[in-house]
């Protein structure tokens, strides 16, 4: 019987150490930890005098283009300095609905020399794009460029987040 609680109690405190781990989802990604948004400056094609909206940690203010989304329409990260970066997310989970069409994501260390890291020619899904590096690559600049189009929804950012 002892042999019976023992497991148990190794079951239950796996359990709850895998809830824990996945209650503090916001600064930990499966690839690794968040990186700072201090240095960041961002900017958009449309609408960039709200881009700071994207990097400013509430929830609850976003970026977007202000109208239908188009090809060509795209947002900016300057993360001040070459990082190591695994994963990128997009949140925008209070506008469910406003995720890219299609997009390329590239990533470039100067602002001149870009590299494509991802791309997607079908709808992002619903509420949060993470979108994972083949392998953690060391980059200053981030840009998502749409290359879908919708006249129903708005693109939006509610925050943009990297990984290590």
């Amino acid at each position: 019987m002892k042999k019976n609680k023992t497991t148990f109690r190794n079951i239950t405190s796996g359990l709850f150490a895998f809830a824990l781990i996945s209650l503090c989802g916001p600064a930990f990604s499966q690839s690794g930890e968040q990186l700072s948004k201090d240095n960041w400056e961002v900017s958009a094609s449309v609408n960039p005098n709200k881009a700071t909206k994207a990097i400013d940690s509430d929830a609850n203010s976003r970026w977007d283009t202000g109208g239908a989304q188009a090809p060509g329409q795209w947002f900016q990260v300057d993360m001040g300095a070459v990082q190591p970066v695994s994963t990128i997310v997009l949140n925008y989970e209070k506008s469910a609905g406003d995720g890219p069409k299609a997009y390329v994501v590239s990533v470039s260390k100067d602002g001149k020399k870009w590299d494509s890291v991802a791309e997607s020619t079908t709808q992002a899904p619903r509420g949060k794009l993470e979108i994972s590096l083949k392998k953690s690559t060391k980059v200053k600049f981030i840009k998502i460029e749409q290359k879908g189009s919708s006249t129903g929804t708005y693109w939006s950012i509610h925050e943009i987040e990297a990984y290590k």
